[in-house]
């Protein structure tokens, strides 16, 4: 019987920058004082009382009037309880068309006449002594007209030295009076050219004697003096970094600081009095306008967007008239529409999320690279772990950028491989995929299960191994299954939900519906589905499902029973050998199969490892929260003993009957594998199988055979599949095959765990994967991942992606083992589920929080990453901790946690969430859903503001496990609340999604789907947070 082969997964599943001082060799000098900052306001003052402190579109009037503009009556702001009308709040945007309308309508009618006037009045001679160097008199003077004035050098009779008026010929360039300077000997000037009266300047340099211009070129100059040292090789300067949304931000913050020190601000209470009043105490004497600069809302605030200019968001539609009553509490849901996948407005939703992120995705300069780098490492040859079945071997195999998995058949492990099933060969692109298989007992007949676009919903074919002829068999609506074929090969058990109605979504994998009334059938080969034997159903428990096995003697069917997600099962059996006529006796539909009840409560997890006639001996969590091996005879069911008991640290993972009378079990310790060799009867130790410390992915073995293979995988290990032979005193454990990356060298890499205490004290194992050596100087990116959910557990594997972050971009990768999962065994999981979800954000953010303390990172480099139940993690740790990341990746997550039991097998997940049906779960839920959680971190915390982190939300159009409906929601409800909904929000850091076609919930995804995706997130990463490539 083949154990746990495992083949899926996801591909591997600033700070304000104040000027800076500057020394140039050769020319400049600085005589001139440096001007204070002071800001100078243009703008029209139509109610100097009036400032946006609230959170609102504006709504405005079309211009209907010649020189008249609307007033908006909705603008309204509160300041500490006083209510400020901004009627021409529109006229902030000066790119608007309606304020370019509303200048040229202000043009007076005596322009002319004035314009005469004042030019006569204006032509007359303006000079300004300004300075003495060396034996050299400097002035400007301008002849009545001139756009400019000019610098003259006195010595004698005067001549010209520089005449800004020859640099355009409109006379918009112009000499920057403010950063000017001679060199002390009168050798050098050093000057800034101004264009269109900007505070930029471009500094350059002359030789006074003879005119010449050197070549010095100086840019991004801004708010400066120019002072020369006095050997004139060489002057200090000030000017910013090269532009980038960060000089935007730092000028934007010098601005307002500077006329916060001189006005005050009215969002303080105080200075709210002074301003609205028009006069401030006797240090700050100035009107004030209110919002004559910024509102301090538009300061930079947490990590700083990598992006040149602010994203423009798509609009979406709010639906304010959807309120539900959870128990008395009204929640709003305006983004119901989201939920419908063929409705127009979905669709256009969808198209203008993905031309968005594009765009983003566009300018990630580390793209190309790393879709490059994780091609070439992606190709090399990969093997899992054989099985037999009959004589014959199977293994699947991958040349390197297939599509999809091949399986291969062998007469014997020596023999020449032939190629039984390419899945490759089903589409085009890739998108059709294998998603189970079994072989018949005699190795007679393949069947396989075919997905489409990653959906869960298969369709089964079969498959004559011998000539490799696809029968005419097809079963349809088939989901959430096993294969379990009769030992004489004529049919196979399998699970399914009833097919559609007519009209109903026939576009499986996009519907939203909860599937309900599972129910196991009996297909018999060569024949149509609809006369298959209906085996087991329950219309009274329609979230139940079923899932089948028939034991390696031929006589007995295994029903197991589970209600949602929980480790706990029901088991029926029904004895075969009884049948006078065999299965072909119910064909008809007379009566389901006659299962006789063993286990029919939901209190432990029980699974077959085998039997001896009635004896059968079952892996369970029965009063054994780490598991253990128990054997009941079905003659006397109230009686069960122990063969393996359970471990007081290790948790049993697996067990599986090999050799006759043994059994290889795998323990977890401490999140590293351990394998051992036991006796089946009386379940001694016999054997410890050396293993490295690493994961298990794979165990195959038959209790007929004496040889086992192991699958093996760790950060650094690519893959080792070993062979066993049991046949001898001390197994004999070999390497069968190993898998090669061409290019990585694992001695540049190293691996740390450490056990982070959360913030109960419960410590909390995390994996750190770095280069050797790496310095602690909180300079590195580092990539976050973890799940914690449905007791699943997270173990060392080889990932291709992450290895090129980590060599490539200087990455750090991290996977921290947080509650919810299985690592522990069952109270782990139940630690971080239901009222005790919350654990698991805590222990995430603790160990968020242990890489900056320990030197690894720090908050602005930090990203974090999970999918599915990871998304959900993602999710609520950057509503709980905005500050804490720069870069957040949630996959498929379940971001809606009201309503998440109402689609597909959502329901099945209640066992971990909990569900907002009931009161009591509707108030552990609401505390942290993602979706109804999102707030504005620079209002929450007003004497730290931050804003979100760098987000992405992936989701696909085919996953029917988490409906891409959750990303939907709270993406359009991140980017209304953080972004537009706020004029000049604080929210740089872009939210965006990533929506993937033709695909799913992650399983059966192509490579170059895989690669892709990769290479899209993680330079988005790379840009968010600042990793530089090196190669």
């Amino acid at each position: 019987m083949v154990q746990s082969i495992n083949r899926s997964g996801f591909i591997d599943t600033l700070k304000n920058t104040p000027p800076l001082l500057f020394f140039t060799p050769l020319c400049q000098t600085t005589t001139a004082k440096n001007k204070p900052l002071s800001p100078e306001v243009f703008a029209r003052q139509d109610q100097d009382q009036d400032q946006d402190h609230g959170y609102h579109l504006s709504t405005r009037q079309a211009f209907t009037v010649s020189n008249s503009f609307a007033e908006t009556t909705t603008v309204i702001d509160d300041y500490h309880g006083v209510k400020i009308a901004d009627p021409y709040r529109w006229l902030e945007d000066p790119d608007a068309e309606e304020v370019k309308e509303f200048v040229q309508e202000q043009v007076c009618d005596t322009r002319e006449k004035l314009r005469e006037t004042i030019t006569k009045l204006f032509d007359h001679r303006d000079m300004m002594r300004r300075l003495s160097e060396g034996n050299k008199y400097f002035y400007f003077h301008n002849t009545g007209l001139q756009g400019s004035r000019r610098p003259l050098c006195a010595e004698g009779e005067a001549e010209v030295l520089l005449d800004p008026n020859e640099l355009s010929e409109d006379g918009t360039v112009s000499l920057n009076s403010y950063t000017l300077s001679v060199s002390e000997d009168a050798k050098y000037l050093a000057y800034g050219i101004s264009k269109s009266g900007s505070d930029w300047v471009t500094i350059k340099v002359m030789r006074i004697d003879d005119k010449i211009v050197e070549a010095d070129t100086l840019n991004w100059v801004k708010f400066t003096g120019i002072n020369w040292t006095h050997d004139g090789k060489g002057f200090f300067y000030s000017r910013y970094p090269t532009p980038n949304v960060l000089i935007c931000l730092v000028v934007l913050w010098l601005n307002v600081c500077m006329g916060l020190l001189d006005y005050g601000c009215s969002d303080k209470k105080e200075e709210f009095g002074w301003v609205i009043n028009n006069s401030t105490p006797t240090s700050r004497s100035k009107p004030l306008r209110l919002r004559s600069l910024f509102s301090s809302r538009t300061r930079p605030m947490g990590s700083l967007p990598a992006l040149n200019l602010p994203l423009q968001y798509p609009t979406a539609r709010r639906d304010d008239s959807v309120i539900d009553d959870y128990h008395g509490v009204k929640i709003a849901d305006p983004y119901r529409w989201l939920e419908d996948p063929d409705a127009e407005e979905v669709k256009e939703f969808v198209q203008e999320q993905v031309t968005l992120t594009e765009s983003v995705l566009k300018t990630c300069d580390t793209r190309e690279k790393l879709h490059e780098k994780i091609t070439k490492l992606f190709d090399h040859p990969r093997y899992y772990v054989p099985f037999k079945r009959g004589n014959k071997y199977f293994y699947f195999h991958n040349t390197g950028l297939q599509a999809q998995d091949v399986l291969y058949v062998q007469d014997c492990l020596e023999g020449e491989p032939e190629v039984l099933l390419d899945p490759n060969g089903f589409s085009e692109d890739g998108t059709v995929s294998l998603n189970t298989l079994s072989i018949s007992e005699d190795a007679k007949y393949l069947a396989y299960g075919l997905s489409t676009s990653g959906s869960d919903w298969i369709t089964i074919k079969v498959m004559h191994v011998e000539d490799k002829i696809v029968e005419a068999d097809t079963v349809n609506w088939v989901k959430f299954t096993s294969i379990g074929w009769t030992h004489d090969s004529k049919g196979f058990f399998y699970s399914r939900y009833p097919a559609p109605k007519e009209g109903e979504n026939l576009d499986a994998g996009t519907e939203t519906n909860a599937n309900l009334y599972h129910e196991l059938y009996h297909h018999f080969v060569g024949t149509d589905q609809s006369e298959d034997i209906l085996c087991w159903r329950d219309s009274e428990n329609p979230k139940h499902m079923f899932g089948a096995g028939v034991t390696d003697d031929g006589k007995y069917l295994l029903l197991y029973i589970t209600e949602n997600c929980d480790p706990v099962n029901k088991v029926y059996y029904c004895d075969m050998s009884a049948f006078s006529d065999g299965l072909e006796g119910f064909k008809g539909g007379k009566s389901l199969l006659p299962f006789i009840k063993l286990i029919d409560n939901f209190d432990a997890q029980y699974q077959h490892i085998a039997n001896d006639d009635t004896e059968f001996t079952f892996l369970t969590n029965k009063d054994a929260p780490k598991y253990k091996v128990v054997r009941v005879d079905l003659k006397e069911p109230g009686s069960w003993i122990d063969v393996v008991p359970e471990s007081g640290k290790d948790v049993l993972e697996s067990a599986c009957a090999v050799n006759g009378d043994k059994m290889i079990v795998s323990y977890l310790r401490d999140v590293k594998y351990v394998l051992q060799i036991r006796d089946l009867k009386t379940g001694s130790l016999l054997h410890q199988l050396p293993i490295d410390i690493g994961s298990v992915t794979g165990i195959s073995a038959r209790r007929k055979d004496s040889t086992v293979f192991i699958g093996f995988t760790s950060f650094l290990t690519p893959g080792i599949i070993y062979q066993c032979n049991l046949d001898t005193g001390v197994p004999d454990m070999k390497i069968f095959r190993e898998i090669t990356v061409p290019g990585f060298d694992r001695t540049e890499f190293q691996v740390n765990q450490v056990f982070v205490p959360s913030k109960d004290g419960t410590k909390i194992p995390m994996f750190i994967v770095a280069k050797k050596n790496i310095k602690l100087d909180g300079s590195h990116p580092c990539l976050l991942y973890a799940y914690g959910g449905f007791n699943i557990s997270l173990t060392p594997s080889f990932s291709v992606s992450r290895t090129v972050l980590t060599r490539h971009l200087g990455a750090v990768f991290c996977i921290a083992n947080i509650r919810g999962g299985g690592e522990y065994g069952e109270e782990w999981h139940k630690a971080g589920s239901l009222a005790r979800k919350q654990s698991c954000f805590d222990d995430f953010i603790s160990a968020s929080e242990y890489l900056v303390t320990a030197g690894y990172t720090q908050p602005k480099k930090l990203c974090i990453e999970g999918g599915s139940n990871g998304g959900l993690l993602i999710g609520a740790c950057i509503n709980q901790r905005p500050d804490l990341f720069g870069c957040a990746l949630a996959h498929v997550g379940v971001m809606d946690m009201l309503r998440f039991h109402k689609f597909t097998i959502g329901h099945a997940w209640t066992s971990d969430f909990g569900c907002s049906d009931k009161k009591e779960e509707f108030g552990w839920l609401i505390k942290y859903s993602p979706l109804h959680n999102v707030r504005r971190p620079w209002e929450q915390h007003p004497e730290q503001p931050s804003q979100y982190p760098s987000t992405m939300l992936l989701t696909a159009d085919h996953d029917d496990r988490v409906v891409p409906l959750h990303s939907l929601k709270l993406l359009a409800t991140m980017q209304h609340i953080l972004c537009t909904s706020l004029k000049n929000s604080p929210q740089t850091n872009p939210i965006i999604g990533r929506i993937d076609c033709k695909a799913g919930h992650g399983a059966g995804r192509p490579t170059q789907k895989l690669i892709d995706q990769a290479a899209d997130r993680y330079s988005f990463m790379a840009k968010m947070v600042g990793a530089s490539w090196n190669e």
